[in-house]
């Protein structure tokens, strides 16, 4: 072992196995290397020799850690912030030079000069300060158009609002319509200067203006400096005079519409001036009453009651059992309790023998990986075929074979072993106080707890969030983060910090007062979903569904938030969003670079600047706060939908999510079979990603499960994790305005990423490249594989797959190398190989995070590297290392273009509440697995070099879907890519220290002991 501080870990341990070594070997072998090892160790397993140096003869530690850093090509960040700032600036200079310009005067100083220069001047310097004053708020009151007529502006008229805003400029100035026109102009920067008032950016907003406007200006004027544009207005106006009788007899009928909707708009903005505040729903009194995490308070001496606005569910309730989720109609085997677990990537699958062409058994000693389905695509070595036969293969594979199928079967007697946790070291747990003990049984499901020794080696994100909340319910003060608990080596060790953190536990925090906070997410983001559905047997009642939605709604804030600008806000959001990105890239590089020239206060200047670009943007920024739950907010968005059968269940889920109106909705399905002797329930979430996150489905089935068991049981109410009101958003701001006012990334590595895509022209591809999306199905044998490996070696499921998912591609990527050089006559350098990962990772680290609905999740880069000492199971290791100790950093932008993005997307296993709800993916994949796959997408596009889903459908089945740059990994490596991500299953599983990359040839530490190398062809 050897110490590395700077790499993320206190030391470095590596592991050489110069023999070959069986899965029950390997297991053993991990055992006995985690008990040894220090805390915070990070373990590594290499094949061969420890590499040497020539002149002393000690191991080579710099060339065991350059394979673990990897040789990471970063780009700079100077081409693209060049490319950027010179367009910002000229465009900054047409915006100014427009309102100083003035076309009837220019022609009359060529025709009559008479009129003295010093005056033109003067005129022309006060046109243009005046412009620089009044633009932004004429331009904050055309973002409060309709979109349609906005539209009309931007996309018809030359130059769009520029356009408009010098035509009127001139009128003022030459026409007969002088007074008309400088009236126009003087009420709208008046009413602009009364809404920037309004809602606090009235100085900040022209200060964030023109930081941000030369980015609109291109897009709205720069097709206007073209010949074509021209042409195509004409075009559009001859079209536009030819449609004109029916436009008018549309415009008609639009204004009757619009006249018939005078009373109602009318009625309801009365009924908005005498009654400001509606009662509170009679759902949420007793919740208030309770003291639990609420709406602001209710005007006093006033408690009227709520009409009932839902009728009593006749059918009776089913005694709560098992979670199958798919009615008998759906044609899917549906999950058992058997194979039902705590938490994603530990549960326990039962091993089934699986496969295409029937259920033979395979041999005990030797598991086999095989291909399942009718749409395989078996081929041998491609390097032997002619070239008019390869493109003939090429295409067959393009048109035919967008998914491939990975399945296995396991022997009896499995090659695998558990881990060896016989061994106990230490004396039988012992607790006294609550908290320990529950702390051991929510440990119980994943490791052995009756040893204070055990490790806690292979516990994903998921179980540890989990963990953190259920605790901070017996505890609510308790101050215990995700990352406390990653960083126990054992159970003992987690029992003393929670038992000691327990005992210091402050008192529970009042709830804090609303307000108004800005956020940041993408404008897609807003009307853009996450959604999970959760089902159960039995019929829920749909009195007792009401009330516990409206809770829930009342309790998250997120569920019940909105942008406090309405539509406005989105469009603020698309305007700051590329000025935004390109502040929080320029001023680190111009204070970086400032403090190397001289004179030192340079460096201070731009520090000032840089904090008066973040007040304009943060004071500017639209804010997001929690509206009242009235009676009509949940009539909106809380329905109850009866179906008679799961088809019909189906095309209802489907029109519920289509009908999402932010920021939530959800709603019951009862699908009452009877005839079929089945009957069962779906409560289906849909939430704005703008305010959540994939994780939030937890918290929210979680708290959903236990407000619907306290209302069925008011005598007998379980205790929820106590929220500060308002909270959620406090968390966001703080971390969106850490990135604005430039704070370093170790005092607050969970600020926010920027995902900017505007950095990549510098290197943007003359030709748009191909992009062609391909598939593969984890069918349940492999699935079965993987779960077995990962109890094994004590490592999470999904980080298994993953990394499973990495070795195939660097074997891909070392074979086609190899193929490159061969037709040059080259040696492939394969000896070392690193994939950037831009991953979207949960950043919940936060006391409270892990029980919020939020937009907590993010993205954040990692480099994993492989040299040709790596082994299957060390890349494993590896993996699960960098995801554990978090050894990633904050988005970089500038790389964007050279990143592998990756986004995981589990099911969530357990059962929630008494009632037995589990989340399924039914409705969405249907009979996807055994349908024939769809055509293959593609497309010209520029693109990153691949994008990676990993979706689970059910608890036997994943998907792999890859959005592949043809530029970067060609058909030909799509294809070598999942031939080594089916051998590599093999191997990880009856040989896990294989050799991920052949050994370069004359390399000069192998030895004869060394594992043999595999067979490439």
């Amino acid at each position: 072992s050897m110490g590395l501080r700077s790499h993320g870990s206190a030391a470095h341990a590596f592991v050489s196995v110069t023999r070959p070594c069986s899965g029950g070997d390997a297991a053993g072998l991990l055992v006995k290397a985690r008990t040894a090892l220090p805390r915070g160790t990070s373990l590594h397993l290499v094949t061969g020799a420890l590499p040497r140096n020539e002149v002393t003869g000690k191991v080579d530690r710099r060339r065991l850690l350059s394979g673990i850093q990897g040789e990471v090509k970063t780009l700079p960040a100077w081409p693209a912030l060049k490319t950027r700032c010179s367009v910002y600036v000229r465009w900054l200079l047409f915006t100014t030079i427009v309102g100083a310009v003035d076309v009837p005067s220019l022609f009359h100083m060529v025709v009559r000069p008479s009129l003295p220069k010093r005056s033109r001047g003067s005129r022309a310097l006060l046109r243009m300060i005046l412009h620089i004053g009044i633009l932004p708020y004429l331009w904050l009151l055309s973002m409060y158009l309709p979109t349609a007529l906005l539209r009309l502006i931007t996309n018809n008229l030359p130059f769009g609002r520029l356009g408009v805003v010098s035509a009127l400029y001139h009128v003022g100035r030459h026409t007969s319509w002088t007074r008309h026109a400088r009236a126009s102009l003087t009420g709208s920067t008046l009413a602009g200067i009364v809404l920037a008032w309004r809602r606090g950016r009235l100085l900040p907003w022209w200060f964030a203006f023109w930081l941000a406007v030369p980015d609109h200006v291109q897009s709205e004027c720069g097709w206007w400096l073209s010949v074509k544009g021209w042409f195509w207005a004409a075009d559009r106006f001859s079209i536009t005079l030819v449609d004109s009788p029916r436009l008018c007899l549309s415009a008609l009928s639009a204004f009757g519409d619009a006249v018939d909707e005078v009373p109602a708009l009318c009625s309801k903005f009365l009924k908005a001036l005498f009654q400001r505040k509606s009662p509170t729903p009679e759902a949420l009194l007793d919740f208030v009453e309770r003291g639990a995490p609420s709406m602001p308070a209710k005007p006093e001496g006033q408690r009227p009651s709520m009409e009932v606005v839902w009728q009593e569910c006749s059918a009776a309730n089913a005694t709560p059992h098992g979670a199958s989720l798919v009615c008998d109609d759906s044609g899917a085997s549906a999950p058992t309790p058997d194979n039902v677990a705590a938490c994603d990537g530990t549960s326990t699958v039962p091993v089934t023998e699986t496969s295409s062409g029937g259920t033979g058994a395979a041999p005990a000693f030797e598991p086999t990986v095989q291909q399942s389905g009718t749409w395989g695509w078996e081929f041998g070595n491609e390097e032997l075929l002619p070239k008019d036969a390869w493109k003939e293969m090429d295409a067959l594979w393009w048109e035919d074979n967008p998914r491939d199928v990975i399945n296995a079967t396991l022997p009896e007697t499995t090659a695998v072993t558990k881990r060896d946790e016989a061994k106990r070291t230490g004396a039988p747990l012992k607790t006294a106080t609550g908290v320990g003990a529950r702390l051991l049984t929510l440990l119980a499901p994943h490791v052995a707890v009756d040893d204070p020794s055990t490790s806690l080696a292979g516990i994903d994100s998921l179980a540890v969030l989990t963990l953190c909340r259920n605790i901070r319910v017996e505890v609510p003060s308790i101050s215990l983060r995700p990352h406390d608990v990653f960083q126990c080596a054992d159970v003992g060790e987690l029992l003393a910090l929670v038992e000691a953190r327990a005992e210091a536990a402050p008192p529970v925090r009042p709830a804090s007062v609303c307000g108004e906070h800005a956020v940041w997410f993408a404008p897609g983001q807003y009307y853009s979903t996450c959604k999970w559905l959760y089902g159960c047997d039995g019929l829920l009642d749909e009195r007792l569904f009401r009330v516990a939605a409206a809770r829930l709604i009342a309790r998250h804030v997120g569920l019940h938030a909105d942008l406090c600008d309405g539509d406005v806000g989105i469009g603020l959001l698309r305007f700051f969003k590329d000025a935004t990105n390109t502040n929080g890239i320029l001023w680190p590089e111009v204070e970086r670079v400032l403090q190397r020239v001289p004179p030192v206060g340079l460096a201070s200047l731009a520090g000032a600047a840089r904090r008066i670009v973040a007040w304009s943007l943060k004071g500017s920024w639209p804010r997001v706060a929690p509206v009242r739950i009235t009676e009509d907010f949940l009539a909106e968005r809380v329905k109850v939908v009866r179906c008679s059968s799961w088809s019909e269940a189906e095309g209802a889920i489907s029109r519920h999510r289509d009908e999402f109106k932010p920021p939530f909705i959800m709603a019951l399905f009862l699908v009452d079979s009877r005839s079929r002797g089945t009957c069962k329930s779906f409560v289906h979430f849909v939430v704005s990603h703008a305010f959540s996150d994939g994780f939030c489905s937890v918290p929210l089935a979680q708290d959903f499960g236990t407000l619907y068991a306290n209302a069925e049981a008011p005598a007998s109410a379980a205790a929820l994790t106590p929220l500060p009101y308002d909270a959620t958003f406090a968390v966001l701001q703080d971390r969106f305005f850490a990135v604005l006012e430039g704070r370093p990334a170790w005092s607050d590595p969970e600020q926010v990423s920027l995902r900017a895509t505007c950095f990549d022209q510098p290197w943007a591809s003359k030709w748009q490249p191909w992009v062609y999306s391909h598939e593969v199905l984890v069918e349940s044998g492999a699935v079965s594989m993987l779960r077995q490996i990962a109890r094994s070696y004590g490592l999470p499921f999904e980080v298994t797959l993953l990394s499973l998912v990495l070795a195939a591609m660097f074997r891909a990527s070392a074979a086609d190398s190899a193929r490159k050089a061969s037709y040059q006559g080259k040696v492939g350098d394969t000896d070392k190989l690193s994939i950037p990962l831009t991953m979207y990772a949960p950043m919940r680290d936060g006391d409270l995070n892990d029980a919020m609905v939020g937009l907590f999740s993010d993205w954040r880069d990692a480099n994993v590297a492989c040299s040709s000492d790596a082994t299957l199971l060390g890349l494993c290791l590896d993996v699960a290392d960098l995801i554990r100790q978090r050894r990633w950093t904050i988005f970089d932008p500038i790389q964007n273009s050279r990143s592998v993005l990756v986004n995981i997307l589990p099911l969530d296993e357990t059962v929630r509440s008494s009632r037995g709800l589990q989340q399924t993916r039914a409705h969405e994949y249907r009979d996807r697995r055994y349908s024939r796959p769809r055509g293959r997408k593609s497309q010209r596009c520029e693109h990153r070099p691949m994008r990676i889903t990993l979706e689970q459908e059910s608890m036997e089945v994943w998907w792999l879907a890859l959005d592949i740059n043809a530029s970067h990994y060609s058909t030909s490596w799509c294809r070598r890519f999942v031939r080594e991500l089916r051998q590599g299953l093999d191997e990880l599983f009856r040989a896990p220290l294989t050799p991920v990359l052949p050994r370069a040839a004359g390399d000069s530490h192998a030895d004869s002991g060394q594992l043999p190398v595999r067979d490439e062809g």
